[in-house]
Order: C-alpha cells, then structure tokens, then sequence
C-alpha cells in the first residue's frame, strides 16, 4: 500500500504517516510501499501510553512488560499484540475490498459461470462440430489437416475464455493476472 493509501487507511494524513516513519513506527517493503500488517503491529506497540490500539500502556515509570498478566499460558501483551495483527488483517481487507480488490465469492462465481457458459456449450458441443470434418480427413488419411482442425478449434475456445475473463476484468469482478496463460 503506498504511504497516502495508508494514511487514508489509518484516517491520517500523509504527513502523520511520513513522521511515523521518520519515527520507526511503519515498515516500508523494499521497495518503498507500507507492509501493513508490520505496520499496524509496530505502530501499535510504539505508540507511547496509547498501548495496542487504544489501549493503556504501562504507566510513566513502569516497564514495558509491567503489565503483562498471564492467563491460560498468554500474556496481555501478547493477547493485545495478536488482537492488534487481527485487527490489522481486518482493516487491510477492507481496504482492500473499498478499492475493489476484494470481492464477494458468491457474486465471482456466478460472474465466472455466466461467462464461461458459451466456451462450456462450445466444449460441449465439439465433437458435433468437428467430427465430420476430422472423419473426412482421417479417411482421406490427411493428419495435418485433423490437426489444423483441432487446433482450430482449441484456439477460438481459448479466446472465447480469454474474452471472458476480460469481461469480468472490465465489470470488476475478476483480475486477470496473466492472460499469456491463454494465449
């Protein structure tokens, strides 16, 4: 996320963000962008009687894991350090689904089965469309004309998935990461 995407994240301004990480309070991924989770999580543990996310922190002169209470074999710092990764995860999908990046399974799949219903009955429907031709050249004993029918036909289902995919990538429904898969 870059750092103005995570000042509107964290309800901030871009200069707060830049004095956090002026401050070691943000971890920047190598190359230049907010690792959020890290960020969320160091923010959190560094922010000075705020504790983790709102939450007191040890008093002025007590140390740090001063009020780490042990219960069920986890500390309060520990309970509140995974809170705050939780937390973290949850407001990074969020964000994540606001900028549309994230969307509803349900709503994919009947977006994916709608589009791929033609290239399914083109499938379906293969051997009705090309077995006279390839039984002609296969008497004819002519190989690569069965082949070039075949691939033919691979081909235009290809790009009808191909065309599907874009679809949906248009509609906001699905992200084609690699279309050279396709191709």
């Amino acid at each position: 996320m870059t750092k103005s995407q995570y000042a509107t994240y964290r309800g901030v301004s871009t200069a707060a963000v830049s004095q956090w990480i002026r401050g070691d309070r943000i971890v920047l991924t190598p190359n230049g962008l907010v690792d959020v989770m890290a960020s969320d999580l160091k923010h959190a543990q560094t922010v000075q009687g705020e504790g983790v996310r709102g939450t007191p922190g040890p008093k002025p002169g007590q140390a740090p894991g001063a009020t780490a209470v042990q219960k069920d074999g986890i500390t309060l710092i520990e309970a509140k350090i995974t809170k705050a990764r939780i937390e973290s995860m949850v407001a990074q999908m969020d964000y994540q689904e606001r900028v549309g990046k994230l969307v509803d399974r349900e709503q994919y799949d009947r977006a994916l089965a709608e589009a791929l219903t033609p290239t399914i009955s083109q499938l379906d429907t293969l051997s009705a469309r090309i077995g006279s031709r390839v039984a002609a050249e296969a008497a004819a004993g002519d190989a690569r004309a069965v082949q070039q029918i075949i691939d033919e036909e691979v081909r235009r289902i290809r790009a009808g998935i191909a065309a599907a995919l874009r679809e949906l990538a248009a509609r906001g429904a699905a992200y084609v990461a690699d279309e050279d898969l396709l191709s």
